[in-house]
């Protein structure tokens, strides 16, 4: 029981980042804002994250401007 409420916890917690990220305004929710985001969330859950600039989407060919 312990595990599944935890599961839930962690959904509902899930859920709710992605919800206000979709529904933040472009001009709150910057690609260096959403970077930042991505940077907390790694540093909280101990993952590893690799953040590209504007140069090196540029050389992938990402598209953009």
């Amino acid at each position: 029981m312990r595990a599944g409420a935890e599961r839930g916890r962690i959904l509902a917690e899930v859920g709710t980042l992605a919800r206000d990220l979709a529904n933040s305004p472009a001009g709150v929710l910057s690609a260096t804002r959403m970077a930042e985001v991505a940077l907390k969330v790694a540093a909280d859950r101990g993952l590893g994250i690799e953040i590209f600039d504007k140069e090196a989407l540029a050389d992938m060919g990402c598209g953009g401007s």
